[in-house]
């Protein structure tokens, strides 16, 4: 599995990214990583996840995952970032900060 996240947007507009192949991981760490895939049901969110009323300074987030033969591309916004995302999102975001 490849995931890749790209964060826009927020107060001083600094673009954050990381990328994760499960396939280079351990084992245990690309198991929690397909759980929160799965536990996300990401294959099935829409292509666009946006807030009633825009909010400035909000950060934008676009995750890409590749799985088996399959590509899902989700652009959400902060303010309506699904719950069952955000373990997902937390955790790439993590990621890309220890770069």
């Amino acid at each position: 599995m490849r995931i890749r996240l790209e964060r826009s947007g927020g107060f001083a507009g600094i673009k954050l990214s990381s990328s994760v192949d499960t396939e280079e991981l351990a084992a245990d760490q690309a198991g929690r990583i397909r759980k929160m895939v799965e536990g996300a049901t990401f294959f099935e969110l829409p292509d666009t996840i946006k807030a009633v009323r825009p909010m400035p300074d909000r950060f934008v987030y676009r995750i890409h995952i590749e799985e088996g033969g399959r590509t899902k591309e989700v652009e959400v916004d902060e303010a309506s970032l699904p719950d069952q995302l955000k373990p997902l999102v937390r955790h790439l975001v993590d990621a890309a900060r220890k770069k």
